[in-house]
């Protein structure tokens, strides 16, 4: 029978306000949520995907490249805002980014289960198995705020078209 071990390092929620990236000045980036996760990856072409493991783990960050700008209170218009999101895994030791993937335009993130979310990249699907449903959910939040434009109720758009 095998044994439960605590983990070397606190939840990822608890790191949050601490958690930086290794390698990147704190100050060009904007952290929302982090997570501990899996990254697995199927292909694009079957209707039902065949998930595979990449042995990556860590943990998952959901941010935003700050502006140039922004430290002096003006900010350019943006063309396509997702651009500037991101997901970066971590090595849990050294922080460092094991993995990076950058939030494109028409972005869609798909809860498949609580503990498990997926989303298309240019040559395959990719999906987070997450280790803790709550940390799962902030995260998802978080990105579905951040990178989806908001929808118009249905009932409210069936009272615009009759007015």
């Amino acid at each position: 029978m095998s044994q439960l071990v605590s983990a070397p390092y606190p939840p990822a929620l608890e790191l949050h306000p601490s958690t930086t990236i290794s390698g990147l000045s704190p100050d060009t980036y904007t952290i929302f949520a982090v997570a501990d996760a899996r990254i697995y990856h199927a292909e694009l072409t079957t209707k039902t995907p065949e998930w595979c493991y990449s042995r990556m783990k860590g943990t998952l960050v959901f941010g935003k490249d700050s502006e140039p700008e922004e430290h002096l209170g003006y900010r350019p218009p943006a063309i396509n805002e997702t651009h500037s999101y991101w997901f970066r895994l971590l090595d849990r030791t050294s922080g460092k980014p094991i993995w990076m993937f950058k939030v494109p335009a028409g972005f869609v993130y798909e809860l498949d289960r609580p503990f498990f979310h997926a989303f298309q990249g240019k040559s395959r699907r990719f999906g987070f198995l997450f280790e803790d449903d709550d940390e799962a959910s902030t995260l998802a939040k978080k990105v579905i705020a951040h990178t989806c434009p908001p929808r118009m109720p249905h009932h409210s758009l069936k009272s615009a078209q009759m007015d």
